[in-house]
């Protein structure tokens, strides 16, 4: 693409006024670019000249030509000569010789990392030849440059898109896990590269003086403007499906709810990081493997403690990525690892956005609405945390697991920390907060621990106990003495636990211990009730918070409340509760934002277990026959008959838990009983039902339940999608929440958890009903799906016949594909067919084709356009297409030479070139 005339007499056409522009807008975007790397990088790069930048790429084709991977390096050669005469422009404005070698670097380092992986070398090549031919285009036009401030303005805007290129190409080729995530992110990232190419050439009109440089400026703002509104609606598009998929809780809000806890007192837990074991751990270098188990006695403070190390950990200086868990018993959403390694990929998403693809790619495959996969989810877990440069991991409340999950999460983190090589052993560190019991002893042997001792909280809990003592002595005008006698018996009373306290502080009275904490709460709650009863409310909402399958919302309970078995009705204006859960049930409970009520801690439940408040074979017996009742009442009986005004009185608020957990309940409370009468022939198959991934048949289904729920559900939807004002589609959704469009599976987790939007609730179901999806963009079966694995089969050999199972062209054959075309390229005279006769007693038979073999004849055949031989794969057409030529593909040429472009060319001295380089 060079012109004919390339050699540059800059020299004449610069003048002092050019050559003094100040500010150098070269200069000022070198040092930008300089901002956006690591010390190490600006380092390494600012040496790099020309020279040493031609004797690696010597060396690195002497490299691949040993190792039998040969390139067509050839691709390069226009970009090498684009740098050397934009150099030679530049020097007009510069005399430092920063500004190419932050070209040179990058590009060397930059080759040296994607020579690792072949695919992605080409593919750089490739895109180097591109950006090569554009620039050369814009040079041509360089005798007609006038070398002035404006002039400088556009050359330092060309180098800035060659920066930005290098830029973004370094962060891409520079990913640890890049031959992992190279199929699915490639494209999108090779779509940015060509928006940057295309930039570049969009200077040209202000090279050739068409154009004013605001003009300019206006115009590329508003393409870049439009292009960035694509990609974001894209990705938004992209993450909605994917969180969807990688449903889980939300760690966001109760990360939020322990720092606002914390707030009151934002001084406390420091101790910790004066700890050795634990500055070990925190600091840059960490002790290999990067592993701490942190222990306590229930109620010391871990959680609290866990939501300051995840903070300290997100204001170091080298940003790692920072991921956590609040593990909690009986929600299934909170107790096991399915659960935290979604939650980990969520926030993985979150702080890499380059994963968003990868992450994509594989839901695109994948046949679950909900990932569930324990492989599928190591896998992606797996490479996304390795992809990180530093991640630090935070699971706390590990106690609060079943045991077979603490065995699997304890195993899984420490595998991952312990199996990376010493090289890497800085990268990934995970801390375990637990209580210290047998089974955590057995998980995390030989794991460093500290335990946290009562001393350790001292400082945190005289402060605190100060603070409410100074509360106390206003509320009960107290004398000085008496508030610091109060403060002082504080810290001796409560044993290294300061949590939830505050109620109990009265002044002649201290607990002993968290159990006599919870003793005070009780004794408080029945000296204090208003009204006969009260106690009986208290001990009926805290049985319905031991026993119950998953949290409880407050309209949910309320429902539960407002049953009346005599009316068969629900009646909430009437018979819910008139006070707030902790106006019932003091410091025992507590409510989420999202409006679950919950006990306040673990060891709340063991305390009213243990202290017999609660008899869970009892309360599950009330609760099994709660649903039961519920669901017998009229209006939840098919066909429905007035469900539009039932529901807005909130009558069905509490179906869905009775409907799916029912069952359970009642499992729970026959359980241990030595002898029961025979259980009705309907439960076997409702256990069935509730555990199937798939449809349902109508012999399957002994009772009506999930198909009048769903009635509801419809119901639901109609009627909020009818609401002709604001007011009334509040009232739905204060009553049933704002995710109103619920899947259908009794298994899936959406069955509770629920959309904002029917279209992702059907596009979730679709999910479930066409999970095999065609990998290829563009193909219609890429979004509507089949729906069994041997559909996909069929259609990927009957459209897609050149396509592996992985989406990936077949350009290059194996040698069996190698040796079957040379015999397709055989004329019928040089191959001579055996004369073997049959048997007199046999009959010839003809051999039956395999399956596969019938496919190929349905192949796209490739035709030579000189011979018109015809070829079933492209690359055996393009080798014949060599044989008429006589060329040698992928010649490696020594690339070195270019840079010492000819004389007779470029005017730059050409003493060191050989033949067989780039240029000739």
């Amino acid at each position: 693409m060079a012109s004919k005339e390339t050699t540059l007499h800059v020299a004449g056409n610069s003048s002092p006024a050019a050559a003094a522009i100040t500010p150098n807008p070269f200069e000022e975007e070198v040092s930008r670019f300089k901002g956006r790397l690591k010390n190490h990088e600006r380092e390494y790069f600012k040496f790099v000249s020309q020279e040493e930048f031609a004797k690696e790429i010597d060396a690195l084709q002497t490299k691949l030509h040993s190792g039998r991977r040969q390139q067509n390096m050839t691709k390069l050669r226009c970009f090498i000569e684009a740098m050397v005469q934009f150099g030679k422009v530049i020097d007009v404005y510069c005399q430092t010789s920063e500004v190419l070698a932050f070209v040179w670097g990058p590009w060397k380092l930059l080759l040296l990392v994607a020579d690792t992986f072949s695919n992605a070398f080409t593919e750089l090549l490739d895109t180097y030849q591109q950006l090569g031919d554009t620039l050369l285009l814009l040079l041509q036009a360089r005798e007609l440059f006038s070398y002035d401030a404006n002039m400088a303005k556009v050359l330092s805007g060309i180098y800035k898109d060659v920066l930005e290129f290098h830029f973004q190409a370094f962060k891409y080729f520079q990913q640890p896990m890049l031959k992992q995530l190279f199929q699915a992110t490639w494209k999108t990232y090779k779509a940015q590269f060509l928006d940057l190419i295309q930039s570049l050439s969009q200077h040209r009109v202000l090279l050739l003086g068409q154009t004013t440089l605001s003009e300019a400026r206006r115009a590329r703002s508003a393409e870049e403007a439009r292009i960035s509104d694509e990609r974001a609606e894209r990705d938004r598009r992209l993450r909605r499906e994917l969180f969807v998929w990688l449903q889980s809780a939300n760690t966001k809000n109760d990360h939020h709810r322990f720092q606002a806890i914390r707030s009151e007192f934002p001084n406390s837990g420091y101790w910790l990081f004066d700890k050795p074991e634990f500055k070990s751990w925190f600091d840059t270098f960490p002790p290999i493997p990067g592993l701490l188990w942190l222990n306590g006695i229930p109620g010391a403070g871990k959680t609290i403690l866990s939501s300051l190390i995840i903070e300290e950990a997100r204001g170091l200086a080298r940003k790692p990525t920072v991921l956590y868990f609040y593990c909690k018993s009986n929600d299934k959403e909170r107790d096991n690892f399915i659960s935290i390694a979604r939650s980990l990929l969520i926030q993985l998403l979150d702080q890499s956005p380059d994963l968003l693809d990868f992450f994509y790619e594989k839901y695109k495959v994948s046949t679950e609405a909900m990932l569930t996969t324990i492989p599928d989810i190591e896998g992606l877990l797996d490479i996304a945390i390795k992809n990180c440069t530093s991640v630090y991991i935070i699971l706390d409340g590990l106690d609060e697991c079943p045991r077979d999950q603490r065995k699997t999460i304890s195993q899984w983190f420490r595998s991952l920390v312990e199996d990376l090589p010493p090289a890497k052993s800085d990268l990934v560190r995970c801390l375990f907060v637990s209580q210290d019991d047998g089974i955590a002893r057995k998980d995390f042997a030989d794991v460093t621990s500290l335990k946290i001792m009562q001393e350790d909280n001292l400082k945190d809990i005289n402060q605190y106990s100060t603070l409410w003592a100074s509360k106390l002595q206003e509320k009960f005008e107290l004398s000085d003495d008496e508030r610091d006698g109060i403060a002082d018996r504080i810290p001796e009373s409560c044993g290294a636990t300061y949590e939830d306290l505050e109620n109990e502080l009265e002044p002649n009275t201290f607990p002993k211990g968290i159990n006599d904490a919870y003793d005070r709460i009780m004794l408080r709650i029945s000296n204090q009730a208003t009204f006969r009863g009260k106690t009986n409310y208290c001990l009926m909402l805290l049985g319905w918070l031991v026993c119950s399958k998953r949290p409880l919302k407050w309209q949910e309970i309320q429902a539960a409340k407002s049953m009346d078995l005599e009316e068969q009705t629900v009646d909430m204006r009437r018979r819910r509760f008139r006070e707030h859960p902790k106006d019932i049930c003091g410091s025992m409970v507590e409510e989420h934002s999202d409006g679950v009520i919950d006990l306040v801690h673990l060891t709340a439940k063991l305390f009213l277990i243990e202290k017999n408040h609660i008899n869970p074979m009892v309360e599950d017996v009330k609760l099994a026959n709660l649903c039961i009742n519920y669901l017998n009442l009229p209006g939840c009986r098919l066909p429905l008959s007035g469900a539009d005004e039932l529901l807005s009185d909130g009558y069905y608020v509490f179906m869905e838990y009775a409907a799916l957990h029912w069952k359970q309940d009642q499992g729970e409370s026959v359980r241990g009983v030595p002898a029961l009468p025979t259980l009705p022939a309907s439960c076997f198959p409702t256990r069935k039902e509730l555990s199937l991934f798939g449809e349902m048949k109508p012999d399957e289904t002994a009772l009506d339940v999930f198909e009048t729920l769903q009635q509801v559900r419809i119901a639901i939807e109609n009627v909020f999608g009818n609401a002709e004002d604001e007011e009334s589609r509040n009232k739905i959704s204060k009553l049933y929440g704002l995710d109103i469009f619920k899947c259908s599976r009794p298994s899936c987790h959406h069955f509770t958890a629920g959309f904002l939007t029917a279209d992702i609730r059907n596009l979730h179901m679709e999910k479930h009903l066409r999970p095999y999806v065609c990998p290829l963009d563009g193909c219609p079966t890429s979004v509507i799906g089949l729906t069994t694995a041997k559909d996909l089969e069929k259609h990927m050999w009957d459209m897609h016949p050149n396509i592996e199972n992985d989406g990936v062209v077949t350009e290059f054959p194996t040698q069996a594909e190698i040796e079957s075309a040379n015999q397709q390229t055989k004329t019928p005279e040089d191959t001579v067919e055996p004369a073997v006769p049959p048997k007199s007693n046999e009959k010839p038979t003809k051999a039956k084709p395999k399956r596969k073999a019938e496919r190929r004849h349905n192949v796209t055949e490739h035709v030579c356009r000189i011979c018109s031989k015809r070829f079933s794969k492209r690359f055996n057409l393009q080798s014949h297409m060599h044989s008429h030529s006589n060329e040698k593909p992928h010649r490696q040429d020594n690339l070195a030479s270019p840079l010492a472009l000819k004389k007779s060319k470029t005017g730059i001295d050409n003493s060191n070139s050989r033949s067989g380089g780039l240029v000739e």
